[in-house]
């Protein structure tokens, strides 16, 4: 899911600046359309925060192998 959001978010984005580039789209329809523009942001940084916090709960909750001790039997 987070490889997702991440992709449409670079994808977008790009087709977003390729349009304003080539001269398809110009910068005051990309001001005007502001909420449009900030939302392909929010993807892009929302697959970001998801793989982050995907990874740091598979790290924090994998199993972690057994210590041995060196103490002896325990009385």
């Amino acid at each position: 899911m987070a490889l997702t959001l991440v992709t449409y978010g670079v994808l977008s984005i790009a087709v977003l600046v390729r349009q304003v580039l080539t001269g398809d789209t110009q910068w005051s329809d990309v001001r005007e359309g502001w909420a449009v523009t900030a939302t392909l942001l929010v993807f892009l940084c929302w697959g970001v925060a998801l793989g982050v916090t995907t990874t740091g709960y598979a790290i924090a909750t994998r199993p972690r192998p057994e210590r041995a001790t060196d103490r002896g039997p325990s009385l």
